[in-house]
């Protein structure tokens, strides 16, 4: 590696971050952690110890604390099982709402309601490729339940 490589330098903050943890400096560790996650976002162990820290901060979490907390969870389980970050993608606000937008597309009735729905579909950008595939492959397996199908099931109860 060289000296100005982002991975060496994300190592030596992570190696300094380990020493504030241990000293149960765990804010100025998570500190060290989070610039070292900045150069180097690929690698789990960053996240763990982040998580980590963050769990055994002395202060009151907030709702950024959670938000924080959740998302760097979320993160881990994509790197160590990319096909999860489909199923993530799936639980974002957009995407039921381009879901719907796909919808009505396929119920347009006329040309310019179709344009109208395909617009919006294009404002989502890449986020609408996921909720498109899923569309497509709902078309293909009718008989599965779908997202939708699943969360009406959770609010019967």
């Amino acid at each position: 590696m060289r000296i100005g490589d982002p991975k060496k330098k994300s190592q030596k903050l992570c190696q300094k971050g380990d020493k504030l943890f241990k000293k149960a400096k765990y804010d100025k560790a998570l500190s060290k952690y989070e610039a070292a996650f900045a150069l180097d976002q690929d690698n789990p162990e960053i996240l763990s110890k982040m998580i980590e820290a963050h769990d055994l901060s002395n202060k009151e979490w907030d709702m950024e604390d959670f938000t924080k907390q959740v998302g760097w969870t979320m993160q881990q389980q994509e790197l160590d099982n990319p096909r999860i970050a489909r199923l993530h993608e799936k639980l974002a606000p957009e995407f039921e709402k381009i879901f719907e937008c796909i919808t009505r597309l396929t119920n347009a009735i006329d040309e310019e309601a179709e344009e109208k729905a395909i617009d919006e579909i294009l404002s989502y950008g890449d986020l609408a490729v996921i909720p498109l595939i899923e569309f497509i492959r709902s078309l293909k397996r009718p008989e599965e339940e779908t997202l939708e199908d699943l969360l009406a099931e959770d609010t019967d109860d």
